[in-house]
């Protein structure tokens, strides 16, 4: 990310997604992945209004049954944060408005997402640049 510009653009381009829903992403990542970031608690209200948000699905829902769940747009934006939070110094905005495109994404992106290690890691890394 070489401009303020382009730092307001990818901002602008995380539509959907909410703080919330990636905070139980998160958690979940990490109570399915003992070996990730020891797990904690999200910050604020993220899990009761995730629970609120998805009743019944967060205590026994995988990550990937999880994401698989959600809206296109959502899955897209995880996904695009994910990258983002991975790659943070190398994305332009433009490679994140083409990513948060659902039809961009031609894979099971639950599955993709479910695959990386350090998910929860990336998304924090991601929330971070986007500003969530």
């Amino acid at each position: 990310m070489s401009s303020r510009k382009d730092q307001s653009r990818i901002r602008a381009a995380f539509r959907v997604v909410t703080r919330d829903l990636v905070e139980e992403v998160i958690d979940i990542s990490r109570r399915e992945n003992k070996a990730d970031t020891p797990s904690r608690e999200p910050r604020g209200m993220g899990r009761a209004a995730a629970a609120s948000a998805f009743p019944g699905w967060a205590d026994s829902m995988t990550v990937k049954s999880f994401i698989n769940k959600l809206p296109k747009k959502e899955q897209a934006e995880l996904a695009a944060l994910m990258v983002l939070g991975r790659e943070p110094l190398t994305l332009r905005a433009r490679d994140v408005e083409t990513a948060v495109d659902p039809a961009s994404w031609t894979c099971n992106l639950g599955q993709y997402l479910a695959s990386k290690g350090g998910l929860a890691r990336y998304l924090q890394e991601g929330m971070r640049v986007v500003g969530l």
